[in-house]
């Protein structure tokens, strides 16, 4: 026997010994999941129904809003442009604010 066949058969030994150690890794890593799995399973169903709840809420809220407005058409309309025009009072004041100079046009 000289120095190849020995270290062809030293590789072949590792390379067995490697494919051992993978598999029982592979193995343990399955478990893990499986058991992670298991441990994540009963707060995800409890999660989905609170999740459930707070839209079927938002749905109920949002056809009430619906309701109102479709009722009260004039009001909405009041409102709507009331808040609008607060808005553009409040982001001139802002813009007229936050810039020390006045500002030109022209050059």
């Amino acid at each position: 026997m000289d120095k190849r066949d020995i270290s062809v058969e030293s590789l072949q030994h590792e390379l067995t010994d490697l494919k051992g150690e993978i598999l029982e890794l592979s193995r343990a890593l399955a478990s893990n999941a499986s058991s992670a799995a298991e441990s994540v399973g009963p707060a995800y169903e409890a999660t989905k129904g609170a999740v459930r709840q707070t839209a079927q809420t938002v749905r109920d809220q949002g056809q009430a809003a619906v309701d109102v407005i479709r009722e009260n058409p004039g009001t909405t309309t009041s409102v709507a442009v009331t808040a609008g025009l607060i808005g553009l009072a409040l982001g001139y004041m802002l813009g007229s604010t936050s810039s020390p100079e006045r500002s030109r046009w022209h050059l």
